[in-house]
């Protein structure tokens, strides 16, 4: 199987927090080993692929339905969230946009 001194493993996405480098490259590196261990024939392209692909699933954002779901993302989830005129706007960072009345106190 290879080892994480065989496998180069990308730098993790920008909008990922430091924090999360070290889990999203151990992600990386386990699904390499894993299409590698699957099937022996696997190019290094094809398994640097899937590893990015399994690796940016950290990435995702789930898709808030209320304001108070839209409040309760982190940060780093977040483009851009601000309220203007009684409306919550958030832009996510996989590019979606999301609107939701600000709830009167």
């Amino acid at each position: 199987m290879a080892s994480e001194k065989e496998v180069k493993i990308p730098a993790a996405p920008a909008e990922l927090p430091a924090g999360l480098h070290k889990k999203w490259a151990a992600t990386y590196l386990t699904a390499f080993q894993q299409v590698k261990a699957d099937d022996e024939n696997a190019n290094d392209g094809d398994c640097h692929q899937a590893a990015r692909r399994e690796a940016n699933r950290m990435l995702r954002v789930e898709a808030p339905t209320s304001h108070k779901e839209a409040m309760a993302l982190p940060d780093w989830h977040c483009h851009l969230r601000e309220e203007v005129d009684g409306v919550l706007k958030v832009v996510t960072i996989d590019g979606k946009k999301y609107r939701f009345d600000v709830p009167s106190k």
